[in-house]
């Protein structure tokens, strides 16, 4: 699985739905979340929710992000990036 892939898919997706700026370039270090990021709160949600989809689809079984069980998030860092969130992915899809 490219996580790659599905990211670009998804942040073109809300790009072109209007839910995030089209101007911005989304690559490991980008801020999901705090005054850095590019994405609202409703941009973050959908943004994970379309995480969920694309993996279950993939993987062929329901798929949830649990936000308390990565670190980074728990630890209400400012610096939560989509890096943080792939290596999440990894370790728990066991890619």
């Amino acid at each position: 699985m490219k996580l790659d892939s599905i990211i670009i898919k998804i942040v073109k997706q809300l790009k072109s739905e209007g839910n995030l700026s089209k101007d911005i370039k989304v690559n490991d270090k980008t801020y999901l979340t705090g005054d850095k990021s590019p994405f609202d709160s409703v941009a973050f949600v959908q943004f994970t929710s379309c995480l969920e989809v694309e993996i279950s689809k993939i993987i062929k079984k329901n798929f949830f992000i649990i936000l308390n069980e990565i670190p980074e998030f728990k630890k209400n860092s400012k610096t939560f990036t989509v890096g943080n969130m792939k290596k999440f992915l990894i370790k728990k899809i066991k890619i």
